[in-house]
């Protein structure tokens, strides 16, 4: 998935906004970072925000990085049997959640076998 990146200061960023948070600039490009996520922690959420997610929790908040930037996303695939592990490469995409809206995702890049 593409990211902004500020051709200012030359860092990538996330969330979209119409300035550079690091710079202010407004010279703006959408790139795909050169290498590849990966897990810096995460945490199982288990008090939902809002009723809608009280059927599946908990819901797993993934951090990762990649390059210059790091992402704080929902991860989908994992379970607390099976979670994410610390410096495993994930794939952040736009993807549906079990709730059927549209967010960005962390996925596993290699299902598990």
């Amino acid at each position: 998935m593409s990211l902004p990146y500020c051709l200012g200061c030359r860092r990538h960023f996330y969330y979209p906004r119409p300035r550079c948070p690091f710079c202010w600039g407004d010279a703006l490009a959408d790139r795909i970072p050169r290498t590849a996520f990966r897990v810096r922690s995460f945490a199982w959420v288990i008090r939902p925000q809002e009723v809608r997610f009280e059927r599946r929790v908990p819901i797993l908040l993934l951090t990762a990085a990649s390059e210059d930037v790091s992402v704080i996303a929902e991860g989908v695939g994992w379970t607390s049997n099976s979670p994410p592990e610390v410096g495993e490469e994930v794939d952040f995409r736009r993807g549906q959640t079990p709730e059927g809206r549209e967010a960005p995702l962390f996925v596993r890049s290699r299902p598990e076998a």
